[in-house]
Protein backbone atom coordinates (compact mmCIF):
# COMPACT_ATOMS: atom_id res chain seq x y z
CA UNK A 1 0.00 0.00 0.00
CA UNK A 2 3.14 2.08 0.76
CA UNK A 3 4.49 1.59 -2.42
CA UNK A 4 1.22 2.48 -4.52
CA UNK A 5 0.25 5.60 -2.65
CA UNK A 6 4.40 6.97 -3.37
CA UNK A 7 4.20 5.85 -7.03
CA UNK A 8 0.66 7.99 -6.84
CA UNK A 9 2.19 10.94 -5.12
CA UNK A 10 5.24 11.15 -7.57
CA UNK A 11 3.08 10.43 -10.79
CA UNK A 12 0.64 13.37 -9.36
CA UNK A 13 3.82 15.69 -8.73
CA UNK A 14 4.92 14.59 -12.24
CA UNK A 15 2.04 16.09 -13.58
CA UNK A 16 1.78 18.96 -11.83
CA UNK A 17 5.48 19.79 -12.91
CA UNK A 18 4.25 18.89 -16.22
CA UNK A 19 1.54 21.53 -16.21
CA UNK A 20 3.57 23.97 -14.65
CA UNK A 21 6.20 23.60 -17.78
CA UNK A 22 3.23 23.99 -20.18
CA UNK A 23 1.98 27.40 -18.84
CA UNK A 24 5.47 28.83 -19.02
CA UNK A 25 5.74 27.96 -22.65
CA UNK A 26 2.54 29.20 -23.30
CA UNK A 27 3.52 32.19 -21.07
CA UNK A 28 6.70 32.69 -23.31
CA UNK A 29 5.02 32.30 -26.61
CA UNK A 30 2.69 34.94 -25.82
CA UNK A 31 5.37 37.24 -24.10
CA UNK A 32 7.55 36.72 -27.47
CA UNK A 33 4.49 37.81 -29.79
CA UNK A 34 3.90 40.77 -28.12
CA UNK A 35 7.35 41.78 -28.30
CA UNK A 36 7.31 41.28 -32.14
CA UNK A 37 4.27 43.32 -32.42
CA UNK A 38 5.78 46.30 -30.59
CA UNK A 39 5.95 49.31 -32.74
CA UNK A 40 8.25 52.17 -33.55
CA UNK A 41 7.90 55.89 -32.12
CA UNK A 42 7.63 56.80 -35.71
CA UNK A 43 4.51 54.46 -36.35
CA UNK A 44 3.09 55.63 -32.88
CA UNK A 45 2.88 59.17 -33.80
CA UNK A 46 1.75 58.51 -37.40
CA UNK A 47 -1.07 56.65 -35.76
CA UNK A 48 -2.13 58.88 -33.31
CA UNK A 49 -2.09 61.81 -35.71
CA UNK A 50 -4.69 59.53 -38.37
CA UNK A 51 -6.89 59.07 -34.90
CA UNK A 52 -7.37 62.51 -34.73
CA UNK A 53 -7.84 63.10 -38.36
CA UNK A 54 -11.30 64.57 -38.97
CA UNK A 55 -12.26 63.37 -41.61
CA UNK A 56 -12.17 60.33 -44.19
CA UNK A 57 -10.62 62.31 -47.43
CA UNK A 58 -7.96 63.72 -45.09
CA UNK A 59 -6.94 59.68 -43.90
CA UNK A 60 -6.86 58.84 -47.53
CA UNK A 61 -4.57 61.90 -48.58
CA UNK A 62 -2.48 61.17 -45.72
CA UNK A 63 -2.09 57.52 -46.59
CA UNK A 64 -1.40 57.92 -50.21
CA UNK A 65 1.73 60.05 -49.41
CA UNK A 66 2.66 57.87 -47.14
CA UNK A 67 5.89 55.93 -47.53
CA UNK A 68 5.05 53.40 -44.41
CA UNK A 69 5.23 49.73 -44.90
CA UNK A 70 3.55 49.08 -41.20
CA UNK A 71 0.25 47.29 -41.40
CA UNK A 72 -0.89 49.29 -38.45
CA UNK A 73 -0.62 52.86 -39.59
CA UNK A 74 -3.23 51.36 -42.11
CA UNK A 75 -5.36 49.50 -39.77
CA UNK A 76 -5.38 52.93 -38.13
CA UNK A 77 -7.09 54.40 -40.68
CA UNK A 78 -9.31 51.80 -41.38
CA UNK A 79 -10.71 51.98 -37.78
CA UNK A 80 -10.60 55.67 -37.88
CA UNK A 81 -12.74 56.24 -41.27
CA UNK A 82 -15.22 53.28 -39.57
CA UNK A 83 -15.40 55.70 -36.45
CA UNK A 84 -16.21 58.42 -38.62
CA UNK A 85 -19.02 56.51 -40.97
CA UNK A 86 -17.35 56.17 -43.93
CA UNK A 87 -16.95 52.81 -44.79
CA UNK A 88 -16.68 53.35 -48.16
CA UNK A 89 -13.19 54.67 -47.36
CA UNK A 90 -12.07 51.05 -45.91
CA UNK A 91 -12.10 49.87 -49.61
CA UNK A 92 -9.67 52.83 -50.80
CA UNK A 93 -7.52 52.01 -47.77
CA UNK A 94 -7.36 48.43 -49.29
CA UNK A 95 -6.55 49.23 -52.45
CA UNK A 96 -3.93 51.91 -51.31
CA UNK A 97 -2.11 48.46 -49.32
CA UNK A 98 -2.32 46.76 -52.29
CA UNK A 99 -0.94 49.56 -54.63
CA UNK A 100 2.33 49.16 -52.55
CA UNK A 101 2.92 46.07 -52.56
CA UNK A 102 2.58 45.94 -48.42
CA UNK A 103 1.91 42.22 -47.36
CA UNK A 104 -0.29 42.26 -44.93
CA UNK A 105 -0.71 40.18 -41.78
CA UNK A 106 -3.50 38.09 -40.12
CA UNK A 107 -4.25 41.07 -37.79
CA UNK A 108 -4.92 43.56 -40.59
CA UNK A 109 -6.83 40.92 -42.43
CA UNK A 110 -9.35 40.69 -39.18
CA UNK A 111 -9.55 44.67 -38.79
CA UNK A 112 -10.88 44.72 -42.61
CA UNK A 113 -13.16 41.77 -42.05
CA UNK A 114 -14.34 43.01 -39.05
CA UNK A 115 -15.18 47.08 -40.08
CA UNK A 116 -16.92 45.20 -43.06
CA UNK A 117 -18.76 43.54 -40.84
CA UNK A 118 -19.75 46.18 -38.74
CA UNK A 119 -21.59 48.22 -41.78
CA UNK A 120 -23.34 45.26 -43.23
CA UNK A 121 -20.99 45.20 -46.08
CA UNK A 122 -21.23 41.02 -45.82
CA UNK A 123 -20.92 41.24 -50.14
CA UNK A 124 -17.59 42.33 -50.17
CA UNK A 125 -16.13 40.67 -46.72
CA UNK A 126 -17.03 37.37 -48.10
CA UNK A 127 -15.09 38.85 -51.35
CA UNK A 128 -12.07 39.71 -49.43
CA UNK A 129 -12.15 36.54 -47.42
CA UNK A 130 -11.68 34.18 -50.42
CA UNK A 131 -9.15 36.35 -51.81
CA UNK A 132 -7.13 36.56 -48.85
CA UNK A 133 -7.95 33.12 -47.32
CA UNK A 134 -9.01 30.74 -50.23
CA UNK A 135 -5.72 31.88 -52.34
CA UNK A 136 -3.76 31.09 -49.20
CA UNK A 137 -5.73 27.61 -49.06
CA UNK A 138 -4.92 26.60 -52.42
CA UNK A 139 -1.08 27.56 -52.28
CA UNK A 140 -1.14 24.75 -49.20
CA UNK A 141 -2.83 22.13 -50.86
CA UNK A 142 -0.50 22.83 -53.93
CA UNK A 143 2.08 22.77 -51.52
CA UNK A 144 1.26 19.47 -50.02
CA UNK A 145 0.49 17.52 -53.32
CA UNK A 146 3.74 18.12 -54.61
CA UNK A 147 5.35 17.30 -51.39
CA UNK A 148 3.10 14.11 -51.25
CA UNK A 149 4.33 13.34 -54.82
CA UNK A 150 8.06 13.41 -54.04
CA UNK A 151 7.64 10.51 -51.92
Amino acid sequence: IRRLRQSNTRQVALDEQHQRTQRKKKLQGQQGALLKTTSSPESRHERSLIQKMESDKEIIQYLKESSSQDTSLYAAGIKRCSKLKSPNSIIRIIEIVQSKHIHPNIIFYTTILHHLGMWDKFDLQKHYFQQWFEKQQDQSDYQLMCKERRF
